[in-house]
């Protein structure tokens, strides 16, 4: 609906800008003041799609950050759920081992370390397999996080350009400012 609106109002700026021009060319004494008319109503085509394409950015980057929000929380999830099913491998294969490793854990699991400080940890396969996966996901979660705050850092630079009148941006939601001030989760301290 906008992109139509905004297709007529530069149509109808041409036609203006056409017929000042034409009329300016009749008449010699009003040529510089047709020309003039003429450059304004170009530079105000190009500001209205310029705008416009600043506009949909933003609600674009808008998205962007509730979808990576989104992909976040499911990346934690299936990382908890992975250190779950670690953790249970550990209990009924290595109990002495899982209390000192779930004891040493922190809120940024290496579990690579752990298989290298543990060989016998190493030679399982069922173990190694579900170490790889966890960091894989753990991964992941960390990128998602690295993209959000690029999205948040992008809209912060299209808030602050100087070329438009910025008050004319779409207003961020409120559920999307709650998004982005919200708290990263962390993998658990079991």
């Amino acid at each position: 609906m906008v992109w139509l609106i905004l297709l007529l109002v530069a149509v109808g700026l041409l036609i203006l800008a056409k017929k000042c021009y034409a009329q300016s060319r009749s008449d010699d004494a009003n040529f510089s003041v047709g020309v003039s008319w003429t450059l304004f109503v170009i530079v105000s085509i190009i500001n209205v799609f310029g705008y416009s394409w600043r506009w949909s950015y933003m609600v674009d980057l808008q998205e962007k950050v509730v979808l990576t929000y989104q992909q976040e929380q499911i990346s934690h999830n299936q990382a908890t759920v992975m250190l779950d099913q670690f953790r249970e491998a550990l209990v009924k294969q290595y109990p002495d081992i899982e209390k000192e490793i779930f004891s040493k854990i922190g809120p940024q699991p290496n579990m690579t370390a752990y298989l290298a400080q543990y060989p016998q940890l190493h030679s399982n396969e069922t173990i190694t397999k579900l170490v790889d996966e966890t960091n894989r996901l753990w991964s992941k979660y960390y990128e998602v996080q690295y993209e959000r705050a690029k999205i948040q850092c992008d809209m912060r630079v299209l808030r602050r350009s100087i070329a438009f009148f910025n008050f004319l941006l779409p207003d961020t939601p409120p559920e999307v400012e709650k998004l982005m001030a919200a708290p990263d989760p962390t993998p658990p301290n079991k």
